[in-house]
């Protein structure tokens, strides 16, 4: 059950800096301590996992 509260709250945290970035607040996502999911993004990384994750595209 650990196992999965620890995927929960990483999901979690991909979301908060994911949609931060998107609406132009970063602090927001620093704030929630999701500073490396904000620098992953940024190279558009985070919004591909976040894709994959929800099955809108799958892995080549």
């Amino acid at each position: 059950m650990a196992t999965n509260d620890f995927f929960i709250e990483i999901d979690m945290l991909f979301r908060i800096a994911y949609y931060a970035d998107d609406y132009g607040n970063p602090e927001i996502a620093r704030s929630y301590g999701a500073a490396p999911f904000l620098e992953a993004n940024e190279g558009g990384d985070l919004e591909e996992l976040l894709l994959q994750k929800e099955g809108k595209i799958r892995d080549i």
